[in-house]
């Protein structure tokens, strides 16, 4: 049984990809241990066309094609399936991944997807397989169980990927996860539907072992955290910093899904700093106490800011993630999260528009208390950040309103971002003169083009 793993294609306001994809890895890195035939593709590469696509499914001749989905890369994922099911009916396929777990009862109609795995597929993947070597009968939904010992599963192994496509001027970025699972409430998020409540952690050991072996095996100097909470167990990501150091390890690292302010401190963040920490980002998502408290986000804003100061105090580049239209927003919210972020001098800052998806205590309370536009479930296979349509609206807050704030809060988050780039290296006076142009559109746009074809770095 050969298994063919795809990334799906996506339009991305962030451009070509930084890194290989962390997921599919894992699971390739499974399959070949386990002694089944394995390839992966990643079609975020331009090189990695539809075309590319049926010339390996002809070479390889695959039983099964696997797509690891998001609800916005859903759209390119069903191109996938479509395309394997027209080269040959016979191919074998399976879905996972977020989309897979929130959106299912959705997907059960899909003719082009034969299997869904909900969860976490290291362990049910090769059952898969199996099962169909021995022509055994198969549900189509396979329920996955949570992996509770992280460190048994195998290091990631790169050079099973095109890996040369991910150097950018010769340098190599590895993402790696530390932990997995979220015991927070907001409401909002879905993560929990495919790594669920309880917080999972590598001992200190293993995530090193991890770096260490990219830095002699790969040659990879730079890594990207993908922690939903890295810093949840603050003794664990002590231990992870010291050892680092202790090895003397060469390495830059960033944490850029988010962490929670209130789950680190200022020795924390200098221990990240001495380790090689570069950039830390933060679910800040509103300056406003009433409307995190409505998120269920349990933080305060005190705290955020704080943690904001600490960081940038020690010499980390700071990424605060903010969100329009939640929970008892409203423009004059708005403008204060733009305050704030300016306040508190943080480096790069990100605006998304609220989104409900299936299952997330606020696909309830917008039924309750709002309306949505249109069908909700097409809109969550829109990217937050690259699409300015609106999913619902309150009498409060209405639609128009809505595009009007994520507006004003997109273009001040990217002349901010700009600016906190020249001042840093060119100084106040100088950078202050060059921003200038940069209040035009059409400067931001061209830049934004530049960064999108991985020529320059928000973090060197």
């Amino acid at each position: 049984m050969k298994t063919l793993l795809v990334y799906p294609p996506k339009e991305s306001s962030y451009g070509l990809p930084h890194y290989p994809t962390l997921g599919i890895t894992y699971l390739v890195t499974v399959l070949y241990e386990q002694g089944w035939p394995v390839e992966a593709l990643d079609m975020r590469l331009p090189e990695n066309n539809f075309n590319y696509l049926e010339d390996l499914l002809g070479n390889y001749q695959p039983d099964l094609v696997g797509v690891g989905s998001t609800s916005f890369d859903f759209p390119g994922a069903l191109k996938v399936f479509q395309a394997v099911k027209k080269f040959s009916p016979k191919i074998k396929t399976v879905l996972g991944g977020p989309h897979a777990a929130i959106c299912t009862a959705k997907l059960l109609g899909e003719k082009d997807i034969d299997f869904i795995i909900l969860g976490e597929g290291e362990r049910e993947l090769p059952i898969l397989l199996a099962a169909l070597q021995a022509k055994k009968r198969v549900h189509k939904i396979i329920k996955a169980d949570l992996i509770n010992d992280l460190d048994s599963l195998p290091f990631p192994k790169w050079d099973l990927l095109q890996l040369d496509h991910y150097r950018i001027h010769g340098r190599l970025t590895l993402p790696l996860a530390t932990s997995r699972g979220c015991p927070y409430q907001c409401v909002y998020c879905v993560s929990w539907k495919t790594q669920g409540r309880l917080f999972r952690f590598r001992s200190p050991q293993n995530v090193v072992d991890e770096i260490q072996q990219n830095i002699e095996k790969y040659g990879a100097k730079k890594f990207s955290f993908l922690d939903d909470n890295f810093t949840l167990n603050k003794p664990r990501a002590m231990k992870i910093c010291r050892e680092i150091i202790r090895r003397k390890l060469d390495i830059s690292w960033t944490c850029d899904q988010g962490i929670r302010a209130d789950n680190v401190d200022r020795p924390l963040l200098q221990a990240m700093k001495d380790s090689g920490c570069k950039l830390i980002a933060i679910g800040v998502e509103s300056a406003s106490q009433d409307v995190l408290d409505q998120m269920q986000k349990g933080e305060k804003v005190s705290q955020i800011r704080q943690t904001i100061i600490d960081a940038k105090a020690v010499g980390l580049t700071v990424k605060a993630f903010f969100i329009v239209g939640g929970p008892g927003d409203d423009s004059k919210k708005i403008r204060k999260s733009i305050k704030f972020f300016k306040e508190t001098g943080v480096d790069i800052p990100r605006f998304g528009i609220m989104t409900a998806y299936p299952g997330s205590a606020l696909w309830d309370w917008v039924a309750k208390n709002g309306h949505f536009i249109g069908d909700p479930y097409r809109h969550i296979l829109k990217s937050p950040t690259a699409s300015l349509a609106v999913q619902f609206e309150t009498k409060s807050f209405p639609r128009r309103d809505r595009l009007a704030a994520f507006e004003l809060a997109n273009r001040e988050a990217e002349v901010w971002t700009i600016r906190q780039k020249l001042v840093k290296k060119l100084g106040l006076t100088l950078g202050s003169i060059l921003l200038i142009p940069f209040y035009l559109g059409f400067f931001r746009e061209l830049l934004k083009r530049i960064y999108r074809l991985r020529l320059f770095s928000l973090t060197d």
